[in-house]
């Protein structure tokens, strides 16, 4: 027998929703509406809707050539850092994940709680540790130099070990093991297909963490070369500071919604993966 529950009830719920669906929403509203204007217009009375004269293009043409494609470079920097991350971080936390889950060697379990408790140390006291230890790999200021630490993803293994745990059948592995399949060709074969949840969560996690990673590329790069978008906006930000001027704030701002573009195509590729998961277990043998 259902429940009813009260209309009012249900209209206090709603509004709690869109009042919290607004306050997450807003602030990104305001930087696409922000995109559209001059600079003389974001310094001027602020109107929550769009100027009258829209200068998105003239802004993205300005952004993309100041400074001989800074910007490009930048992009394509933040691009090399979250995509080698996430696909080297997503490889190595699947298989450390499917191993804890599947197999019982010696001191694993002891392995994995300390894996579990690397979870809690912030990420900030870490940062010094990196440093001496790429300064002593010779890797400051180098591409290396910030994928590598971004390879190590703790949550990643967490995450699939308790998925291989629920969501991969001893059975369907000993089946693939009695027809001859090696381990790898097991794990490659089987076992990857029905980790996809959760790979593709560790990949949107590491890549979305690697993209808006800054106090990282901070303390390692020391040429705007090799900057991420994000540390070139400050760059330009910190530009504006120090002369008190107000001329590129229009081409930050442009370029922060840029950024935020490949984000949400990342969410919107991976969600599939995440509606095959939801349903993964609902039918058992």
């Amino acid at each position: 027998m259902q429940t009813k529950v009260p209309l009012s009830s249900r209209a206090s719920v709603t509004f709690l929703f869109v009042l919290v669906a607004i306050y997450f929403v807003f602030p990104l509203y305001w930087l696409v509406i922000s995109a559209f204007k001059t600079n003389a217009q974001l310094f001027q009375f602020i109107q929550p809707w769009f100027p009258p004269h829209l200068s998105l293009i003239k802004n993205l043409v300005e952004l993309f050539s100041y400074d001989s494609g800074e910007y490009t470079r930048w992009l394509a920097n933040s691009f090399l850092y979250a995509g080698a991350s996430a696909i080297g971080a997503t490889f190595f936390a699947t298989l450390a994940g499917y191993s804890f889950a599947k197999y019982d060697y010696k001191w694993m379990r002891t392995i994995f709680w300390i894996i579990l408790g690397s979870i809690f140390v912030p990420v900030t006291a870490l940062v010094l540790p990196v440093f001496v230890l790429m300064e002593s790999l010779h890797l400051i200021n180098t591409y290396w130099g910030v994928i590598l630490p971004s390879l190590v993803s703790p949550f990643g293994v967490y995450l699939t070990r308790i998925y291989a745990d629920q969501g991969v059948p001893d059975a369907l592995l000993e089946a693939a093991r009695i027809d001859g399949a090696s381990e790898w060709t097991v794990f490659w074969r089987v076992a990857s297909r029905l980790l996809m949840p959760a790979t593709a969560t560790v990949f949107l996690i590491t890549f979305v963490g690697t993209w808006n990673n800054f106090f990282l590329p901070l303390v390692i790069l020391n040429s705007s070369t090799k900057f991420p978008a994000i540390l070139g906006l400050n760059l330009w930000n910190s530009i504006n500071a120090e002369g008190h001027a107000k001329l590129m704030y229009n081409m930050i701002i442009t370029g922060a919604v840029v950024a935020t573009i490949p984000l949400a195509i990342s969410f919107i590729l991976l969600q599939r993966y995440w509606r095959f998961g939801l349903t993964s277990g609902s039918v058992t043998g």
